[in-house]
């Protein structure tokens, strides 16, 4: 069993050869906002969200993986964005993972003396997202908070 996690953000040719061999994909999606998601990752969405699209057209499995940041992304018009962007793929996405935000590679930015972006910023809690769950859940998705 062969899995790619992956941001999607690479060219159609190239991911195309992988999923000849690819049993799974955990996709990221960051965010649907194509200006939020340039300011935040310095990429456009574009490429990544048609990729995950042409994936979905060729039958492979994928996971959604969602990186959740307060104060970025952690907000239900975001999450509504997704479930309606997903919700209208050509064959239903396996299952959604909400992954919560953590600082633990804050003390490695400080030991390289790197600016952390979201220094001070707290962990969250699983339980912060059993409403995201719901809201997924409500909409015919399999969901899975963690990795």
């Amino acid at each position: 069993h062969t899995t790619v996690d992956t941001s999607g953000y690479s060219g159609w040719d190239t991911l195309e050869k992988i999923a000849e061999f690819t049993d799974l994909f955990l996709f990221d999606i960051k965010m649907m906002d194509d200006e939020m998601h340039q300011k935040y990752t310095g990429v456009s969405n574009k490429m990544i969200l048609e990729n995950l699209e042409k994936l979905n057209r060729k039958g492979k499995k994928c996971w959604v993986r969602i990186p959740i940041i307060p104060d970025v992304n952690f907000s239900t018009t975001h999450f509504e964005q997704i479930i309606q962007y997903l919700s209208k793929l050509e064959n239903p996405v396996e299952l959604i993972c909400l992954l919560p935000f953590h600082n633990i590679a804050a003390h490695k930015y400080r030991k390289l003396g790197i600016d952390y972006a979201f220094e001070g910023q707290n962990s969250l809690d699983k339980k912060q997202l059993e409403p995201i769950k719901s809201l997924f859940e409500s909409n015919g998705f399999t969901v899975k908070i963690g990795g």
